[in-house]
């Protein structure tokens, strides 16, 4: 984020309408006190400024009485290009599923991949050590 600073931050889903926000801060090694916690306490706002919002929009969401509008065309155009950028990749793959006539899920495991089956042997070579396990641990 800054000379200073960097920060990683994860939304884990934790129900269907609630997430755990979980944060990692890191400092550079030559930051002052005072230059670290200066841009700490400016992000720590705006994330419970947007906590805020975001807490009352679910409240919203969960009434029925929030309807989302659009994002702001300059002020959030980062968001935009990375939703357009996602619509397109998507876009482009549900057309290329149609055209194959089949469902194309790059994640999958497919046991017809000889590469996922030479390595499906190698790791269960790992595990045929006799019942000594004492080699598997690390």
């Amino acid at each position: 984020m800054t000379d200073d600073y960097f920060y990683l931050m994860r939304v884990v889903p934790t129900t269907s309408v609630s997430v755990s926000m979980q944060y990692e801060v890191y400092r550079h090694k030559n930051a002052t006190d005072e230059a670290f916690n200066d841009i700490d306490n400016f992000f720590k706002q705006i994330e419970g400024e947007d906590k805020f919002l975001c807490t009352n929009a679910q409240k919203n969401l969960i009434a029925g009485g929030y309807v989302s509008g659009p994002l702001h065309p300059h002020n959030e155009k980062g968001v935009l290009h990375f939703q357009s950028l996602v619509k397109d990749i998507l876009t482009d793959h549900r057309a290329l599923e149609r055209k194959s006539g089949v469902d194309i899920a790059p994640a999958r495991r497919m046991p017809a991949n000889n590469k996922t089956q030479e390595e499906d042997v190698f790791c269960a070579s790992l595990c045929d050590i006799g019942g000594d396990t004492k080699g598997l641990v690390w």
